[in-house]
């Protein structure tokens, strides 16, 4: 059984290194930085700075230190499980699933490093450097009728009139 197991890793290694795939420890040693977690901690706190007070994020903010302690080697042996989402309704009334301060912190650190190894698509207009103005409104959306002064910019979520073409 182990042996198989051994041939089994080794094989992922090849594989991996023939298609020239990032190794998975050095992700690991990269996620577990102070220098990642730190980003991603001030990420959350400038995210959630207007949070209510029962929120979570402010006694994650108080434990931060521990928090980075105990988070480490469960990240670095993989034993991270992330918790249950929380579904709340703001003013505006249209719910939102909120994750865990925990786990939107460790989901950033794995943006800030994942970030770094894989390409990202021109079509991602939500990713900074990308431009929303050329493709603000997707063909696919697009209205059938022509861009004339007689139609109407929708608003595709709810599907009321904004204003003219």
């Amino acid at each position: 059984m182990l042996s198989e197991r051994a041939e089994t890793n080794q094989q992922r290694k090849l594989v991996c290194a023939k298609m020239g795939a990032i190794p998975y420890m050095a992700i690991l040693a990269e996620l577990t930085s102070d220098e990642v977690l730190e980003t991603a901690y001030g990420w959350l706190c400038r995210r959630r700075r207007n949070y209510s007070a029962d929120d979570d994020v402010w006694s994650f903010r108080q434990r931060w230190p521990a928090e980075k302690d105990c988070l480490k080697p469960e990240l670095a042996a993989g034993r991270f499980r992330f918790g249950l989402l929380t579904r709340i309704t703001p003013v505006d009334g249209e719910e939102v699933d909120l994750w865990l301060a925990r786990d939107a912190l460790v989901l950033k650190a794995l943006t800030i490093v994942l970030a770094k190894h894989l390409p990202v698509s021109d079509r991602c207009t939500h990713v900074k450097g990308h431009s929303r103005a050329q493709s603000c409104r997707p063909a696919a959306l697009a209205p059938p009728w022509p861009k004339t002064a007689s139609c109407y910019w929708t608003n595709w979520r709810d599907r009321s009139r904004i204003g003219m073409c």
